[in-house]
């Protein structure tokens, strides 16, 4: 087996719809979503703020001539991605965790079901639960 390896022109068509993709989020985000939400109301053309498209003119000339230019922003950009990722990832997970686990652990616990039937026994000789015996057939239509 080969490994994939990245070639100077991969990397340039990387960089360069990086440049496009940013260009065009910036245009959207700060260029006419925000102007329009924020805004009075009566936004026109004449009203939108210059520096979104300022901005995206400085990320599309890059990108098209020469995509190189986007690489310390792209690294950048990347590392930033990689922290709010794992920001993100621990909020998402505490609130799963506190919504929806912890009130199943308390109702389980509020009415005495041990799903794991983990109580002591000091009659019994072993804990191990045989498990049931399958004929061959089974795993052939296992549903």
């Amino acid at each position: 087996m080969s490994k994939k390896t990245t070639t100077a022109n991969d990397q340039k068509n990387s960089l360069r719809t990086f440049g496009f993709i940013m260009a065009g989020m910036i245009l959207l985000i700060f260029g006419l979503l925000f102007p329009w939400l924020f805004g009075d109301g009566a936004t026109s053309f004449t009203n939108l703020p210059k520096w979104p498209f300022i901005v995206a003119i400085l990320f599309v000339l890059p990108a098209v001539f020469y995509p190189q230019l986007l690489a310390p922003v792209n690294r950048i950009w990347l590392k930033v991605g990689h922290i709010l990722g794992w920001i993100n990832s621990r909020i998402i997970l505490g609130i799963m965790f506190f919504l929806i686990l912890l009130p199943i652990g308390l109702l389980l616990k509020l009415f005495g079901k041990d799903s794991m039937d983990r109580k002591l026994n000091k009659h019994l000789a072993s804990y191990r639960k045989l498990s049931k015996y399958r004929d061959k057939q089974h795993l052939e239509r296992p549903f």
